[in-house]
């Protein structure tokens, strides 16, 4: 006599949860990470330590409209797309950021880079719960 077969579990596994909570929990750190390092940033780009201090406000920025601009319009467009566009966006950012040779610049390019963070990890192909599980898991991660 053959075992019955169980139905794969629909949603998210707890340990698929908790990386989740993991990837969004390094997304916010980074928000926060350059202010023990403003003093070496602002040596490294000959200017003072309250003027590196803008790079924080910078990303808090890109960050804000990020979330209140292409958070709704990640809702609209196709999300493949979406996170492509995003992806290469980042990694351009990041690419400057590297190269910066002034604070504008690495000003501008934190500013592009954080207002694609938000949208990442939302858009990807991350499976939802089932609608009488999802306060639980949101409430875990």
């Amino acid at each position: 006599m053959a075992a019955p077969r169980m139905a794969p579990p629909s949603g998210m596994s707890p340990r698929l949860t908790f990386l989740f909570a993991l990837a969004a929990g390094v997304a916010v750190g980074n928000l926060y990470w350059a202010q023990p390092l403003l003093g070496f940033i602002a040596g490294d780009l000959r200017v003072t330590t309250a003027t590196a201090g803008w790079l924080i406000t910078a990303t808090q920025l890109g960050y804000a409209v990020g979330v209140l601009l292409l958070v709704p319009l990640g809702d609209v467009l196709d999300r493949r797309r979406f996170v492509s566009i995003m992806l290469l966006t980042s990694a351009a950012a990041l690419l400057l950021c590297a190269l910066a040779p002034s604070i504008g610049v690495l000003l501008l390019a934190i500013g592009v880079l954080y207002r694609t963070i938000p949208q990442l990890a939302p858009r990807t192909r991350m499976p939802l719960p089932a609608a009488h599980r999802l306060g639980r898991r949101c409430g875990r991660a």
